[in-house]
């Protein structure tokens, strides 16, 4: 038996790319039905929607905040008002969203009582919080780009309500700004008025304990600042230094007078002498007398008796002068006595008022921390007293931070519903709907619809895609006349049906590589994939084409084509394999071709190993002598083991798959096994294609099949 190269054959196909448009066009073209009645199901839907729905009408006003911030009375830098600010106007937003200001506008437009908003609490104790959450989720408050303007919005099926609402909303808001205002003035007042009561009461206190303590202590002189202590001790210190400037020159004078005395100074020249008149005096006399000595020594000599008077009083007179001058020293001694004594008399009354002083020094300390707090307790009053006057002058001059630019006009065209938006969403639910739709088929289905496909997701070639000859362009004339595709094969034998099975014919002998392929086994994955037809099909036209043909029934099981070629045989396969009959006897001829079928007897007995025995095996070569092509009808893969035996048997076998139909695991796993007995697979047959389908993918050959369709006849 010759031995084809049993190597798959590599998909051609370019492999796709992140997104294969190509793919995603032909799923289009193939499910356009589907996305059609999506579209028209969606939009369908989408138009009763919009003629049911309820119209809505939109109101809006636009507030905007005073940059300026005026006020008509000047305020301290401590309470200057911040500028307005970015920061400030999305602020705002929030305030205007407050539940607070929900209620006003509902306790002012009694929303408690109106159903749209209080829904089935209307008028119940519960209506007004409804309301209120109602409003407050139906607000639409938004910053008008990055200006400082506000935009108020409300829908409401009510023209008038939806703008009464908007300017009561706007109004409010405005309002309750200078009210707030107002309020928050009154309670500054109010709690500066009570801050200063207290702080009055702090400042006398303070400056009484000052009063009180500096009395007490006798701290300070009037209209100074200096303790009694400090002054006297100044004044001493000043007596002290000139005390002792006093003793200094006293016991010079005296330390000099002694110094002179010791000497033997007779007292002419101590300078207390100098100073005394007594001692003047004495020497204006002493001078006079020795004058006078003089006189009378150079008149009578010295041993005059006149001269001894003279000299007698002379000596009286020093003797005079020598007393003075004791009493002299003796003054200084006794002023320098004196000195002394002061001096040391005022350094003890320093000394005692240094103690003082310094018990007045620590009891300062208290007094100076009792001004602090004094000081403190005037300036804080101070600082209050001037806000509270301030307070009081800018009380009834508030303006409010914002105004309103434009009031809300009952609006005279619903913005709901919005045709554009209906259309828009609608479309976008359609293209939703239609590409859901289709990725559900596509996720549910499991067949092979393209050589393609065969080719990426099994690695063999697609030899054929036979048509289901009831969707062909041009076979409603024929409709309903029973012709089953084998039959229709021999009818119409340039038919688009019949040509596959020449494309077939014509791959298996390019396949074979040289080689005499002459035994053909036709299997599938799962019953019903139109094998038994296919099988028929490829003999009868080989047959047609003047070959020598055997369709042999292997489906030892099912007998598929017995029924259809030989019902009413009484020999087969089994009587021959078994020596009963021959091959001539068994076998009979195809009534609408010359191909022979060896059938199955319909009374055997099954014996189900008979594909497997050794006289099986020498039929094989007896009909590969005398037949150009033996078809070996087999069971499917997966269901018994009899494709497997006589897919061992065949040159090459064929597998069948269902278009569209098959799971590719199963057919998958029917290729594994017949690799796995060493089976020629020569490819893929797919059959009853849905030729309507394959044009619309574009994915197969036959998707051209409108451009050479005049080819062909049936």
């Amino acid at each position: 038996m010759p031995t084809p190269s049993t190597q798959p054959v590599e998909s051609k196909a370019q492999e796709p790319g992140l997104i294969d448009l190509g793919r995603i066009a032909r799923i289009i073209r193939r499910r356009w039905l589907v996305i059609c009645v999506a579209f028209i199901v969606v939009g369908a839907v989408t138009a009763i929607a919009y003629r049911t729905a309820e119209p809505k009408y939109t109101a809006s006003a636009q507030v905007a905040l005073d940059r300026r911030n005026p006020e008509l009375a000047a305020q301290n830098e401590g309470t200057r008002q911040l500028t307005t600010d970015s920061a400030s106007v999305d602020t705002e937003v929030q305030a205007i969203k407050s539940p607070e200001l929900a209620r006003q506008v509902v306790e002012q437009l009694d929303l408690g009582r109106d159903p749209e908003f209080a829904g089935s609490w209307a008028g119940t104790a519960n209506g007004a919080d409804t309301a209120m959450r109602t409003l407050m989720s139906s607000l639409d408050i938004s910053r008008a780009g990055e200006s400082y303007a506000i935009t108020i919005a409300i829908e409401s099926p009510s023209r008038a309500k939806s703008a009464k609402i908007v300017n009561a909303v706007a109004e409010t808001y405005v309002n309750g700004s200078v009210q707030a205002k107002e309020g928050e003035r009154s309670r500054e007042i109010k709690m500066l008025g009570q801050r200063l009561v207290k702080l009055r009461n702090d400042v006398v206190s303070a400056e009484a304990a000052v009063a009180n303590y500096r009395a007490s202590h006798d701290l300070l002189i009037v209209n100074t600042d200096q303790t009694a202590s400090a002054q006297e001790l100044s004044a001493l210190n000043a007596q002290l230094a000139d005390a002792k400037a006093q003793q200094a020159a006293a016991e010079a004078r005296l330390s000099a007078a002694r110094t002179q005395v010791g000497r033997g100074d007779n007292g002419e020249t101590l300078g207390e002498a100098l100073n005394s008149s007594v001692i003047q005096s004495l020497r204006s006399q002493q001078a006079e007398l020795s004058s006078q000595k003089a006189a009378l020594a150079e008149r009578y000599g010295y041993k005059h008796p006149a001269m001894a008077g003279v000299d007698e009083k002379l000596a009286d007179i020093s003797a005079a002068i020598d007393a003075e001058v004791k009493r002299i020293v003796a003054n200084l001694r006794t002023e320098a006595a004196v000195a002394r004594d002061r001096t040391q008399s005022i350094q003890q009354s320093i000394n005692s008022s240094e103690g003082e002083l310094r018990s007045e020094n620590a009891a300062s300390v208290r007094l100076a921390e009792l001004q602090r707090r004094a000081e403190s307790a005037r300036g804080l009053y101070q600082a209050f007293l001037d806000r509270y006057r301030g307070a009081v002058a800018r009380q009834g001059t508030d303006r409010s931070s914002a105004y309103i630019i434009a009031r809300a006009l009952p609006p005279t065209h619903p913005t709901t519903p919005n045709p554009i938006v209906y259309g828009i969403l609608g479309l976008m639910a359609a293209f939703a709907t239609a590409i859901g739709a289709v990725a559900l088929l596509q996720f549910i289905e499991h067949g092979l619809q393209s050589s393609g496909e065969v080719e990426r997701k099994l690695a063999l070639p697609t030899l054929a895609t036979v048509p289901d000859i009831a969707t062909m362009p041009g076979h409603r004339r024929q409709r309903g006349d029973g012709t089953v595709p084998a039959d229709y094969l021999v009818r119409y034998p340039t038919s688009l049906y019949a040509e596959c099975f020449r494309n077939i014919r014509t791959a298996l002998k390019r396949g074979a590589r040289g080689t005499d392929c002459r035994v053909t086994s036709v299997t599938s994955a799962l019953p019903g994939e139109g094998k038994t037809s296919i099988a028929i099909s490829l003999a009868r036209s080989a047959a047609m084409a003047g070959q020598r043909v055997l369709l042999i029934d292997c489906d030892l099981r099912e007998h598929a084509t017995s029924r259809h070629l030989a019902p009413q045989s009484a020999l087969g396969l089994s009587d021959v394999i078994e020596g009963a009959a021959s091959l001539d006897q068994a076998m009979v001829q195809d009534g609408l071709s010359p191909a022979f079928v060896l059938p199955q007897p319909h009374d055997g007995d099954g014996q189900l190993d008979l594909l497997e025995s050794d006289a099986m095996a020498a039929l094989i070569r007896d009909v590969r002598e005398r037949f150009d092509l033996v078809v070996l009808d087999c069971s499917p893969v997966l269901a018994v083991a009899e494709a497997k035996q006589a897919a061992t048997l065949a040159d090459k076998v064929l597998l069948v798959v269902r278009w569209n139909a098959t799971p590719t695991r199963a057919v998958r796993f029917a290729h594994e096994q017949l690799l796995r007995v060493d089976a020629q697979v020569a490819g893929v047959v797919l059959s009853r294609a849905d030729m309507r389908a394959v044009a619309r993918t574009g994915d197969d050959s036959q998707a051209f099949y409108h451009s050479y369709e005049r080819y062909y006849r049936g």
